[in-house]
């Protein structure tokens, strides 16, 4: 039931070449979307015009600026800028069961990076930097609203109504440097990144990464093997109200932590081999462990999630 939806959206660009080295790029985009809130069978009610009503809006607007300058026939560099908007909503009717939500939340976020990529001899270089300033704020509030078979449709211990308001600030900066390797058949890739995140935590994190593939044209075969030490943070949507010391008024009973930013291990090893220069099969076994593993949480039926993190995951298997 109210499983419609509408989406709109606008975009712009704009290149120039202002020299044989020199290129510039615009762009801008605007983007809508609105829709309801599916309903079960039990929200849609007996009486005609008592059905639960709750409407979800998104809005995102950006600009993006690129200049790329090239250096020689081996040295490309490249410095980008954007600023986005963004704007989520929720808005609930009287009728709306077991809770009647709202919501408006959104951040404006500032994003710049630049690389320098580079080609020497066997070796492919590429260096770079960025940064990410976020300016976030997020309201929250509900009324619960049991309907009246069911006047306990949710724990006692619920507080009965709840209101949230708070803004913040995100901040993270990182660098990495990468070189790739040809040699006749066998190709070496390796490269470092460093991040730093500090929203409700302030956390670093060294990523190394390794790989390789070895091509044996006789036997029409490729290995391959990589190994990545991956930084992940968390979502940024309703980070503020998870992590916030009135959320614990939910639930007494359960501990809060803070959400960090996840880590792990990433293992891969595979092999393709060319079937009568016609098709090709392929086959790879992976392996990644991870503490704080992202996931979210939903909010009862409204669409609304929450980010969370597991304490720990190992994910592993084949494909082919």
């Amino acid at each position: 039931f109210t499983n419609s939806a509408t989406l709109a959206g606008s975009k712009a660009s704009f290149e120039r070449d202002l020299t044989p080295s020199d290129r510039l790029r615009l762009s801008v985009s605007f983007d809508r979307s609105g829709f309801l809130v599916p309903n079960e069978l039990v929200q849609e009610g007996t009486v005609p015009g008592e059905a639960q009503r709750q409407d979800r809006n998104n809005r995102e607007v950006s600009g993006q600026v690129t200049y790329q300058h090239i250096f020689s026939a081996n040295v490309l560099g490249t410095v980008q800028g954007r600023v986005r908007d963004d704007e989520a909503g929720l808005t609930s009717n009287q009728y709306s069961t077991p809770i009647e939500v709202f919501q408006d939340r959104g951040f404006r976020e500032g994003y710049l990076s630049a690389t320098i990529a580079a080609a020497h001899g066997h070796h492919e270089f590429k260096a770079g930097a960025d940064a990410i300033y976020s300016l976030i704020h997020e309201q929250f509030s509900y009324n619960v609203n049991c309907p009246a078979a069911d006047p306990d449709c949710l724990p006692p211990s619920t507080p009965p109504s709840f209101a949230f308001q708070q803004s913040a600030d995100d901040r993270e900066q990182a660098f990495f440097v990468q070189d790739n390797v040809h040699l006749g058949n066998l190709n070496f890739s390796g490269g470092i990144r460093f991040d730093h995140y500090s929203l409700r935590v302030d956390e670093t994190g060294w990523s190394p990464r390794l790989g390789f593939a070895w091509y044996l044209p006789k036997l029409g075969l490729v290995f391959r093997g990589s190994y990545d030490r991956v930084f992940g943070t968390p979502a940024i949507e309703n980070l503020l109200l998870s992590t916030s010391p009135a959320a614990q008024s939910l639930n007494n009973e359960a501990a809060q932590l803070p959400v960090r930013p996840s880590r792990g291990n990433y293992f891969e090893l595979g092999a393709t081999k060319e079937l009568f220069r016609k098709s090709h099969v392929s086959a790879n076994a992976f392996r990644r462990d991870m503490c704080n593993f992202a996931d979210d949480d939903n909010l009862l039926d409204t669409g609304i999630t929450f980010p969370i993190a597991i304490d720990a995951a190992h994910i592993y298997g084949v494909e082919s």
